[in-house]
């Protein structure tokens, strides 16, 4: 066979593997939408798709690997029903392994918080705001470092949380949780203080003035998140010191 064939051969091989791997991710994510569902035999999805047996099951057994589908007693796979808490937790253990510094995970809790104020201040209603208080006040009863750490992210996912999306939820509980287990931030702080801090961030959410909500809530990360708050600080005075270099050799 000449060199020409083989490399026609082996762009043909891989063309009618990913067109396996398209129709197949397809025919998935229809079934996903449907927990309990059981797949079809090897031998069916192997001839709906014109495939071996052997190529299906490899997809199928990668599927059980990760959790999505789970082998039934008298064979076959069926699409496992996730719980949203099952789901937080997977995802958070791939997190931690996934190599991501602290840092990221404390920027996201800030931009991803922060960007959500406008929608908390247009959904927050008086029921809502209840619950963040019976949060802020847990904050000010804290008695330990430990305490008062989670007192305050549970703040934090509360107030994401009133966006009523339950992935926008799911995204600042996992930001948080990674960026709470990466520094064992001892909040020894008076925990008046940092319930005050919260406080303020619920008066000028009632007040609907966006930008004070966001100083607070940046306050409140300078306290949870001290060497962010310490490399932020430092990032701003080498860009001043700059932009006055650059006026001096302006002139």
């Amino acid at each position: 066979m000449t060199r020409a064939a083989v490399r026609e051969r082996a762009q043909a091989r891989r063309a009618a593997d990913a067109a396996f791997r398209e129709a197949f991710d397809a025919y998935m994510f229809e079934c996903f939408a449907k927990p309990g569902f059981k797949l079809e035999s090897e031998a069916q999805l192997a001839e709906r798709f014109g495939v071996t047996r052997y190529k299906v099951r490899k997809a199928i057994e990668a599927l059980n690997q990760a959790g999505v589908l789970e082998r039934v007693k008298h064979g076959g796979s069926t699409v496992r029903s996730v719980t949203p808490e099952e789901l937080a937790d997977r995802a958070d253990r791939l997190l931690s392994v996934a190599g991501l510094p602290a840092e990221e995970f404390e920027d996201a809790v800030s931009d991803l918080v922060c960007g959500l104020v406008p929608v908390i201040m247009d959904k927050v209603d008086p029921e809502k705001l209840a619950g963040l208080e019976t949060l802020v006040e847990t904050v000010g009863a804290a008695r330990t470092p430990a305490e008062r750490r989670s007192a305050v992210f549970d703040f934090l996912t509360g107030l994401a949380a009133v966006d009523g999306n339950r992935y926008t939820a799911l995204c600042v509980s996992l930001a948080v949780r990674q960026a709470a287990r990466r520094e064992a931030y001892d909040l020894r702080l008076d925990p008046a203080e940092l319930a005050a801090v919260c406080r303020g961030v619920l008066k000028e959410l009632m007040k609907g003035r966006r930008k004070k909500v966001v100083a607070e809530l940046e306050d409140l990360f300078g306290l949870v998140f001290p060497k962010r708050a310490e490399l932020k600080k430092a990032e701003k005075t080498e860009k001043s010191e700059k932009a006055e270099k650059a006026e001096k050799g302006g002139k």
